[in-house]
């Protein structure tokens, strides 16, 4: 998933790099020499504007809506929240990966990434405002733990004969599934048997997932269950399983209640984004004088998924002694894509990257 949106994060910047001078940079009056033939300035602004203005400044007119309803509901993004987003970018890079190089070569500044995260946190900040989850949708949220042993892969066809690796990893869970009978803590005996090497050390916990997110098998178990229930035995592709169911999403309260919210709430980002998008700009009083079609009827947005990227409203100024409105273009540039996620080899978690060993997600 993280690859996916930082895929989607860096399609937006090229294109709103594409005609972008670098930050502080005067222009010549003669920008390139081709073979003794001069190309002027004058020549290189008139080709741009034929070419791109209307496209970017449909885009210029997004950004100052989003702005304005971000100020109507009274979101605020301040330096320290745009920073914090820069850093996680980098963070969600493969090791080993230049993101400045990156940047260079796709011709992004540093000041246009800074606005670009910034309105990102202004529409997110509207939209969660307005964002209700009912009853109904809670309902279709499970959190569980499970302890996963291995067998290994079985050919097609073949699945459900029984090889001596597999009745040894028969024998070893239900021979765990009778320690938790006899009083072993569920995530103790994930800690120290469980082969999910990535959701163990927190004692099996997958967190919150609905039933597509998980391998029929393990699903049919999983939303037949109470909560605290520990299941028998439960065999998908991946091994043997025992799960514990940990509560239904529509039981929750406090704080646990709103991280479910907010996980619901990102998965329904990039459909919100769109829908909002439109119905600001067809309430909106534009007027386009080089598109004087756009103020009748505005185009749909179209925003790859699953994340909204948005833009600046304008090209960064000097930073504004009002720390919500900074747009600095000292500050560092986003990372470069990652490549596109691989299928998952064992496992995927809800609501979290993919986790080597935790129940797939059905296909």
């Amino acid at each position: 998933m993280a690859a996916k949106k930082t895929l989607m994060f860096i399609a937006v910047l090229v294109f709103l790099s594409a005609v972008s001078a670098p930050a502080g940079t005067t222009l010549p009056n003669v920008v390139a020499v081709v073979n003794g033939e001069k190309i002027t300035k004058e020549q290189l602004t008139s080709i741009l504007i034929d070419w791109e203005a209307p496209l970017v400044l449909d885009e210029l007119i997004t950004f100052r809506l989003v702005s304005q309803e971000a100020r109507k509901a009274g979101v605020k993004v301040t330096e320290a929240q745009i920073r914090a987003k820069l850093e996680e970018r980098k963070r969600e890079l493969p090791p080993g990966q230049d993101f400045n190089e990156v940047l260079r070569r796709i011709g992004l500044t540093p000041g246009h990434a800074f606005a670009i995260i910034k309105m990102q946190l202004q529409a997110e900040g509207v939209l969660h405002k307005s964002f209700k989850v009912t009853e109904k949708e809670l309902e279709d949220y499970r959190r569980a733990s499970h302890i996963l042993i291995k067998v290994p892969y079985a050919p097609p066809g073949q699945e459900d004969k029984e090889s001596p690796k597999d009745k040894e990893a028969k024998d070893k869970i239900e021979k765990i599934a009778q320690e938790i009978k006899d009083g072993l803590a569920f995530e103790e005996a994930a800690k120290e048997y469980s082969e999910d090497d990535v959701n163990k050390n927190q004692g099996g916990d997958l967190g919150f997932f609905t039933r597509g997110d998980m391998l029929p098998e393990f699903s049919k178990v999983v939303f037949e269950m109470k909560p605290g229930e520990v299941s028998a035995p439960v065999k998908t592709t991946y091994g043997y399983h025992l799960i514990k169911l940990v509560a239904l999403g529509k039981e929750t309260k406090g704080e646990e209640r709103e991280k479910l919210k907010d996980m619901m709430f990102q998965r329904k980002i990039g459909e919100l984004y769109r829908d909002w998008i439109l119905s600001i700009k067809n309430k909106a009083k534009v007027e386009n004088a080089l598109e004087p079609k756009s103020a009748v009827k505005p185009k749909p947005v179209q925003q790859p998924e699953p994340e909204p990227v948005v833009e600046p409203e304008s090209t960064p100024p000097s930073p504004p002694a009002d720390a919500s409105e900074l747009q600095p273009s000292e500050m560092p540039p986003p990372p470069p894509p990652e490549p596109a996620p691989a299928a998952p080899s064992d496992s995927a978690q809800p609501s979290q990257s993919a986790p080597a060993e935790s129940p797939a997600p059905a296909k």
